[in-house]
């Protein structure tokens, strides 16, 4: 579809480094901009100068254009997903290093139970000397 009539483009917008929100961007197309009221086309451009006019403008950009919002889409998408990632990253870190601490614990507890055991013998040993 080289003269699509229609375009959305739905991606994630990054809101911040633990959530974001899904998104449907509307672009202008060629057909959209040739049957646009010339006046409401106009209002929304005047703050660019363009040089040929701006229809013959549209007509040679109007690629590159899509291309940028589809880029800029991908992008936010990419940062959305590296957010997640780092947070669920995070998440990872800080459980692992619970559980590092209930075992370092639990094998702290045994070993000190050995070494109890251990000199209860040597001290029941010594005393029935």
């Amino acid at each position: 579809a080289s003269e699509p009539t229609r375009l959305k483009v739905c991606s994630n917008k990054f809101k911040s480094l633990v959530s974001y929100d899904t998104v449907a961007t509307h672009c202008v197309t060629v057909h959209e901009a040739k049957t646009m009221d010339r006046a409401e086309f106009s209002k929304a451009m005047d703050v660019y100068s363009f040089e040929p006019s701006i229809y013959e403008v549209w007509d040679d950009l109007h690629e590159f254009y899509y291309a940028t919002v589809i880029h800029g889409a991908y992008l936010e998408g990419a940062v959305s997903e590296q957010s997640s990632r780092m947070s669920a990253m995070e998440n990872a870190s800080k459980n692992a290093s619970e559980m590092l601490e209930k075992i370092s614990l639990i094998y702290n507890r045994a070993r000190q139970a050995k070494i109890t055991t251990e000199l209860c013998e040597i001290i029941s040993g010594a005393s029935a000397v």
